[in-house]
């Protein structure tokens, strides 16, 4: 009865403290600005005012390029950027990491429920800070591309359905969340934070981009199923399951299809990262001394 009444004070003073860190509004106004300044306003530029000798798809103006730029294609313009997943592992690890730095864990132990219901309320603060951060990212990217629509005379009223817009969100919080979840997890496997973030940025941008990058251009039954073992192609397969044509129709599963794997496909195993890394998290910090 003890941990039934305790979990959610526990809950309550996470997200308390979530919500007065500076760290996650900070991570949030970067991703933020890197969204209106880079995936809208400089990609607009560069479609208006083409740099001589840019060389465009084949078969495509600049006029049907912006298409992704204005309301029917806000949902992939928003999970096309792939600065959040980085920032939420960062998140992940700041949430979770920096008890281990400041020595607090043990007094969390001691004053509330059992470890496992004071990292459930983490996780789900954690969750609740990730779907805040959705949300931020598709109102403002639904606001930048009535802007840019409206400055180019474009209409107004093509929009996603909204069941497009509500499962753009999810499968944003999906993805996101993993990564939120892996740095997590590397904060409780390494018991600190600097390690954490390091490991993390780097299995990001050195295995997830460069080595399946070549791997990729490489061809091949064996590396092609070889990828789909891993996060992010199966993230970026969810992602394009939202990509828009040059005509600025939505191209819906099509994308997908077209890939090596398929949506749902990609958020199973996306889904089931998350449960590995919330297990792992769950045995690591009840099974550990943290005196």
């Amino acid at each position: 009865m003890t941990a039934v009444q305790g979990f959610p004070g526990a809950l309550r003073a996470e997200l308390l403290k979530t919500a007065k860190r500076a760290s996650p509004w900070v991570l949030l106004g970067i991703a933020l600005a890197i969204l209106v300044g880079l995936s809208y306003a400089l990609t607009w530029l560069i479609y208006t005012h083409p740099p001589p000798g840019t060389q465009l798809p084949r078969g495509a103006s600049p006029a049907q390029l912006k298409q992704g730029l204005y309301p029917v294609g806000f949902v992939q313009a928003t999970l096309s950027n792939g600065l959040p997943g980085v920032l939420a592992l960062i998140l992940g690890v700041l949430l979770v990491g920096s008890e281990f730095s400041w020595g607090t864990l043990k007094t969390l132990f001691t004053q509330r429920p059992g470890r496992l219901e004071t990292l459930a309320a983490k996780i789900l603060a954690l969750a609740v800070a990730v779907g805040v951060g959705v949300v931020a990212m598709f109102a403002m990217a639904a606001a930048c591309s009535v802007v840019l629509a409206a400055i180019d005379g474009n209409t107004l009223g093509d929009w996603p359905s909204a069941a497009t817009i509500v499962k753009g969100m999810l499968s944003a919080w999906l993805i996101w969340g993993w990564w939120a979840l892996f740095g997590a997890g590397l904060s409780v496997i390494f018991r600190q934070a600097a390690l954490a973030i390091g490991l993390g940025l780097a299995y990001s941008l050195v295995i997830e981009g460069l080595v399946f990058g070549i791997v990729g251009s490489l061809g091949g039954s064996f590396f092609e199923n070889f990828r789909k073992f891993f996060p992010g192609p199966n993230a970026s397969a969810l992602q394009q399951t939202f990509a828009v044509t040059a005509a600025g129709r939505q191209a819906g599963g099509q994308a997908a299809q077209g890939g090596s794997i398929g949506a749902p496909e990609a958020a199973i195993v996306l889904g089931l990262y998350c449960a590995a890394a919330m297990v792992v998290c769950g045995l690591l910090l009840r099974a550990r001394d943290v005196t």
